[in-house]
């Protein structure tokens, strides 16, 4: 669990140079200050991607990928939240890797908290900030509502990054909050008292943390279990389910497509003699074609 997650690289006066951070899926996100003018709101930081670890030096990293645009920032001093130009250009934990970033840095910065003032306040949103961030004031009734009308704040709240194995990454922030297992999520379903709706849950057990199918308001199957600190105890095969899907013999094929090409006259009568007899054998064969659970007819 002591792989690099973070590579921070500051100019003499202070500024920021460059930062890498690595996502759930091993590669790295960078951020590129004051990189451009050439969007809506002006001067604005870019966002690449890379899949090597960026190396020494300042500069991006061969076949790296420009992916969007948010607002310039003095990362010395953070003062708010910036505005993103396309979220959904990001990689699959791309957001929550760079709000984390911000909130790590606003920590170490001792800022109060922050504001989003930008477009679009949504349930999206709001989720990822939950993953770094407490919202602020934290009695208010309807937190997601009163993001939507400007009325929160964001105290930073930074996860911790672990990196525990191949293809298991996992969120820590006095516990387990979130993992992704060979690029499946799995969430917990409460953050700061916000039930946030998760299918693939995280739930602690008496053996340790269990991740999972969750619905109907139980544990349907288990799919890893994990210590305490995120290391990785066993990885669980769901059991195999009566009836489950299987692909079909060919001779099952053949009759489907009979059935479905046989022509049917007025009545429901099968019309055209040879068409009629063809479809009929296709269907006498597709009747004795047997299956899991008996003959399939």
């Amino acid at each position: 669990m002591g792989a690099s997650v973070l590579d921070l690289r500051w100019r003499p006066d202070g500024a920021l140079e460059r930062a890498w951070v690595r996502i759930p899926d091993g590669s790295w996100l960078g951020v590129e200050p004051a990189a451009t003018r050439e969007a809506p709101w002006g001067l604005s930081d870019r966002l690449w991607h890379a899949r090597a670890a960026p190396g020494a030096g300042a500069s991006i990293p061969a076949g790296a990928v420009a992916l969007t645009v948010l607002e310039a920032l003095d990362w010395s001093r953070i003062d708010r939240i910036p505005v993103l130009a396309e979220p959904g250009r990001l990689p699959p934990g791309g957001g929550a890797a760079v709000l984390n970033l911000l909130a790590t840095l606003a920590a170490r910065q001792g800022v109060p908290p922050l504001c989003y003032r930008g477009p679009y306040p949504g349930e999206q949103l709001f989720l990822t900030l939950l993953e770094s961030f407490r919202y602020v004031p934290a009695t208010v009734d309807d937190p997601l509502a009163a993001f939507g009308a400007g009325a929160l704040a964001w105290a930073p709240a930074p996860f911790e990054p672990r990196f525990v194995g191949e293809g298991l990454y996992v969120q820590w922030r006095g516990r387990i909050e979130k993992v992704v297992w060979r690029d499946v999520a799995y969430y917990r379903p409460d953050w700061q008292g916000v039930l946030r709706h998760a299918p693939r849950r995280v739930r602690d057990a008496p053996d340790g943390v269990r991740c999972g199918l969750w619905a109907l308001g139980r544990d349907l199957e288990d799919h890893l279990r994990l210590a305490p600190d995120g290391t990785l105890r066993a990885a669980l095969e769901p059991p195999a389910r009566p009836g489950a899907a299987r692909a079909a013999a060919p001779g099952v094929w053949a009759g489907v497509a009979a059935v479905v090409a046989a022509p049917i006259g007025e009545g429901g009568q099968d019309a055209g003699g040879d068409s009629q007899a063809a479809g009929r054998d296709q269907r006498d064969q597709f009747r004795a074609v047997p299956t899991a659970g008996g003959v399939l007819g």
